[in-house]
């Protein structure tokens, strides 16, 4: 999967608490928060392989699962 593929599949949705989702690079997360950042929406994931919490993802690299 391409990253601009992820790109035109989130936009226009919004990330909720609970939602499953992948990177562009193929790890799964799931979503903590979801915020707008200076114009770009960012959202705050735990891995759910490893358990890692990450904020401030970029979320045009997510789509929901």
């Amino acid at each position: 999967m391409k990253p601009s593929d992820l790109t035109k599949t989130w936009k226009g949705k919004s990330f909720k608490k609970g939602d499953l989702i992948q990177t562009w690079k193929g790890n799964l997360a799931l979503v903590l928060d979801s915020q707008v950042v200076a114009g770009q929406r960012m959202v705050d994931l735990m891995f759910v392989n490893t358990g890692y919490v990450r904020t401030g993802f970029p979320a045009y690299k997510c789509k929901v699962l």
